[in-house]
């Protein structure tokens, strides 16, 4: 008897008269030594998107720094203002640098 044979007579139906038919399936028997994993779905990315990730978070690296820098010139900052900026530079670095590792690293 093949295997889905095996499944096929293991759908347990409702009784008729319900009004619907609702079909459920017994696994205890079908499944005997399979595992499911949380890491079965998972799939690694693959070069062309680390590269993608690479080439996008340095563009917006260059961009966020170039606007931060021009927004600081053209209101003329000075003293608390242009650390703030500074400070919200380093946070977009470092925002940046963890997205890529935890995109990068090895499971």
């Amino acid at each position: 008897m093949s295997q889905q044979e095996m499944n096929y007579e293991e759908v347990k139906r409702t009784p008729p008269g319900t009004g619907y038919t609702s079909m459920s399936y017994d696994y205890s028997t079908g499944s005997q030594g399979q595992k499911i994993s949380d890491h079965a779905s998972f799939k690694a990315p693959s070069t062309g998107q680390r590269l993608a990730l690479a080439i996008v978070s340095l563009a917006m690296l260059m961009v966020m720094t170039l606007a931060l820098i021009a927004i600081g010139v053209a209101t003329n900052v000075n003293g608390a203002g242009a650390a703030g900026l500074v400070f919200v530079i380093v946070l977009f670095y470092v925002a940046v640098i963890i997205i890529n590792v935890l995109f990068n690293r090895k499971y």
